[in-house]
């Protein structure tokens, strides 16, 4: 992580998502090995280490009912394909949307896999996800992925461009909890207003509009502590599944149920 003196508020946002884009892969997917037919752009994911095994985690929707053939990462615009053991569990489905379902997937990656992503991106360390993490409105958290609508394809020379965006947000009431039936133990809701975010790339440029949320799915939520520190920390406590149609609230899955996936289809001791 690198230091400043005297950091400001965007400094340290500046520090932490330095260190965010070494973890975060987008995901493509493709149906064809046809090269001149472009992957689609398709979520997130966040690469993570545990007892020297190495995984990916992302949303269930993203790994239901597809081959890890057909997703995969793009490094100079050649698209390599996931490979290893997935699990996933109760993952969202097209239409029937249940934010209270964990939609939580892995993917352990077997040696290839490790050895194409670590061409471009790090492992995150277990220690800093916080398995633990309590609800509450004084934590300010930051949201970092990559919306598809702000992937770009150039048609004749089929290249992809992904573009990371970074959201700073609070979470929603107590009392919207309860009125949308949300379970607190598994999901962390969070404002989604476009007013109520600070686009970091933008500035609070509020006439601005931001991109809209779709790909945002397996993009990770970190509790952000010590902005005017020299030394900011962040732990990651939830990924993004889905929102409401309005997109005024956005629900995430608490990176508890990844803990549950490792231990249970995984066989880690943890």
């Amino acid at each position: 992580m690198n230091l400043i003196k005297n950091p400001t508020y965007l400094d340290s946002f500046a520090i932490i998502k330095a260190d965010l884009i070494k973890y975060t892969p987008q995901l493509v997917f493709s149906k064809t090995r046809n090269r001149e037919i472009p992957p689609k752009a398709d979520s997130s994911s966040i690469l993570i280490t545990v007892q020297n095994r190495f995984f990916l985690i992302t949303t269930g929707h993203t790994l239901h009912n597809r081959s890890l053939q057909t997703i995969g990462i793009m490094l100079e615009n050649i698209f390599y394909s996931l490979s290893g053991k997935s699990a996933y569990h109760e993952p969202n489905i097209d239409f029937e949307y249940e934010p209270n379902k964990l939609d939580m997937g892995v993917v352990e990656l077997d040696e290839y896999a490790v050895s194409i992503l670590k061409r471009k991106y790090e492992f995150l360390q277990i220690e800093q996800m916080d398995f633990y993490h309590f609800n509450s409105k004084q934590f300010q958290y930051l949201i970092y992925g990559y919306p598809v609508e702000k992937t770009s394809k150039d048609i004749n020379t089929k290249i992809i461009s992904p573009y990371p965006i970074s959201l700073f947000t609070i979470e929603e009431t107590i009392e919207n909890y309860l009125l949308n039936n949300i379970d607190i133990k598994r999901v962390i809701m969070l404002k989604g207003e476009q007013n109520r975010l600070l686009h970091l790339e933008t500035k609070l440029e509020k006439t601005k509009p931001l991109p809209l949320f779709e790909g945002l799915s397996g993009c990770g939520v970190w509790r952000v502590e010590g902005l005017m520190s020299i030394k900011p920390e962040y732990k990651l406590v939830s990924m993004i599944t889905g929102s409401t149609e309005t997109q005024d609230i956005l629900y995430s899955t608490k990176v508890t149920a990844i803990l549950g996936i490792l231990k249970m289809n995984f066989g880690l001791d943890i």
